[in-house]
């Protein structure tokens, strides 16, 4: 039991140190309460569900352990160096997908949904043979007004692309991701999902980055570990069907830990938020269901988390699904990052793998970052801070009596003298 909580709490603290960004010596340890260990650890490996699906507990809980560190680093006169979470200091990050379960649609199916539609659709799928299904470039051309990019995940096992693959060939120039959206049986079938792959790879010459599985299927004991062994670079699968909220008690990317409680590659991308929650589950009319958004989102805001959304491109046309552009427009007004899956674990996976030592030499304290990608903020705490220096590449961005933002741009020693 002793040697099990001692490998919880090493992996609890990697995802601390990769949640919150800050950099410390070896004279300040963090320490973790044992039911904090146990908790965030059954969370994080599926063994537990959030009961409370609107709270982001371990994004407060490390939150808290984050300010503990930084008020025992201002006792000891030891500045505090943070990176941010987000590309240039973003308050908060949007993740925007979207699941192509279908792409195109027939009169006996259409038949049997028409009335979520407008007149105005009907008549277009019946007079101009407008397929009503096929929302893709409408999506990305909504997106494009705004500078976003997001995720589509095809469902491959259901339908042929070859009409459409230089359509997608084209989105994926101008920076859109076409990603897997796994078929049955592959969240818990290593074979089932090699097989899919493949096939992904037979229509674009390259693997899928990362994956959401159909139905939201998963089986945490299986998949993540399926899905690593594949080297697959992110899953995004991990959500609530029945309604927004935070499943794992965390809106931040993961990564999930194996048996042995180390750190999967694969990054977990959270799913915060499916349009079918709102209205197949939920029962929601238009404004309650843009209510609730509003409300996710800012949840997340408020925590600098990520809020990942997961709109169906089959329903942009559909009458509840209408209010994608209020959405779009919504984040626009927002100091957010918005990116698709993609995007978000390059990131997150860049931000991690950057190296922040500090060191005391003489009267200064020196915080060497190594690695960071484009667009890296670090945040520095400390009662001189208005002495600091850079040496290197790299710019101050905003500045006050006791912090001061540096954005990266290379290889950069921040410099504060105690």
């Amino acid at each position: 039991l002793c040697k099990s909580i001692m490998k919880k709490r090493d992996y609890v603290k990697q995802i601390f140190y990769d949640s919150t960004g800050i950099s410390t010596t070896k004279d300040i340890e963090l320490v973790l309460k044992d039911e904090d260990i146990i908790s965030i650890s059954a969370f994080l490996s599926g063994e537990k569900i959030n009961s409370e699906p609107y709270n982001p507990e371990i994004d407060r809980i490390f939150e808290s352990y984050l300010l503990e560190l930084k008020k025992s680093m201002v006792k000891e006169n030891i500045p505090v160096f943070i990176k941010k979470k987000w590309p240039s200091g973003k308050e908060f990050a949007v993740a925007i997908t979207h699941d192509a379960d279908r792409i195109s649609v027939d009169i006996e199916h259409f038949n049997k949904v028409k009335d979520r539609f407008t007149e105005e659709v009907i008549q277009a799928f019946f007079q101009k043979d407008e397929d009503p299904y096929w929302n893709i470039e409408r999506i990305a051309e909504m997106e494009k007004e705004f500078g976003f990019r997001s995720s589509f995940y095809l469902l491959l096992s259901e339908y042929k692309i070859d009409s459409k693959l230089e359509t997608f060939r084209r989105l994926i120039d101008e920076g859109w991701e076409i990603a897997l959206h796994g078929g049955f049986n592959t969240h818990n079938n290593k074979n089932e999902l090699l097989k899919e792959l493949e096939l992904f790879r037979n229509y674009f010459g390259n693997k899928s980055e990362g994956i959401r599985e159909h139905y939201l299927k998963f089986d945490p004991e299986k998949s993540w570990d399926i899905m690593n062994q594949l080297q697959l670079k992110y899953d995004t699968t991990w959500g609530f069907n029945e309604n927004p909220g935070f499943k794992a008690s965390i809106s931040l990317p993961f990564n999930p830990p194996n048996l042995e409680w180390e750190c999967f590659n694969i990054l977990e991308i959270p799913l915060v938020l499916m349009d079918t929650s709102l209205w197949g589950y939920m029962n929601l009319d238009e404004k309650q269901g843009l209510e609730l958004i509003r409300k996710m989102m800012n949840v997340v805001k408020n925590t600098g988390g990520l809020f990942t959304i997961l709109w169906h491109q089959e329903a942009l046309l559909m009458k509840k699904g209408q209010i994608y552009i209020e959405i779009l427009k919504m984040l626009s007004n927002e100091e957010c990052f918005v990116g698709n899956a993609a995007s978000i674990c390059k990131w997150w996976m860049s931000r991690k793998n950057t190296t922040a030592k500090m060191k005391k030499q003489g009267d200064e304290w020196i915080c060497s970052i190594r690695n960071a990608p484009e667009s890296m903020v670090v945040e520095v705490h400390h009662k001189n801070v208005e002495n600091l220096k850079i040496e290197g590449k790299g710019t101050i961005n905003k500045k006050n009596n006791r912090m001061v933002e540096v954005e990266v741009m290379g290889e950069c020693d921040i410099i504060v003298r105690e």
